[in-house]
């Protein structure tokens, strides 16, 4: 048997139930900033809620550092040394700069998606399993299997 000890002061989390959950989330990675936003299923479908960034804003710094080995995204990036930005730029090509040769540019830009679901999971508190992650236009088909 399993024993659960609260404090029957402490405020109650609770999700929202699964029919009122987000379904999926709305990315749009940008080369310079990026925005998550969500719309729930009992609002009007036009109306999107945006996901703000840490610190305010609804602009999440599409930029990527490492401490000691841990991918640290976003404004918490901005003024920490070896910060990578632009990572955009270069999906889908042979030669990245120099600066991105440890590792692909979709890795580094799996890390900053790693960071924009963190963040809408935590804003939203709970888990979302889907996404929709905008493509650019001028993005040709390698860029966008990327």
């Amino acid at each position: 048997m399993l024993l659960s000890i609260e404090d029957p002061r402490a405020p109650k989390e609770t999700a929202p139930a699964e029919e009122q959950r987000v379904r999926a989330l709305g990315i749009d990675l940008g080369t310079t900033h990026s925005v998550v936003g969500y719309v729930l299923p009992d609002q009007d479908q036009k109306q999107v809620t945006l996901v703000p960034e840490d610190g305010g804003g609804f602009l999440h710094p599409s930029l990527i550092a490492f401490l000691e080995g841990r991918p640290v995204v976003g404004k918490k990036a901005v003024g920490l040394p070896g910060v990578l930005a632009s990572i955009k730029r270069w999906m889908g090509k042979d030669n990245p700069p120099e600066v991105l040769k440890e590792r692909s540019p979709i890795l580094y830009a799996a890390d900053i998606l790693r960071h924009l679901k963190a963040s809408a999971e935590a804003h939203l508190g709970y888990a979302v399993e889907a996404a929709v992650i905008t493509v650019p236009a001028y993005f040709d088909e390698r860029a966008r299997m990327a």
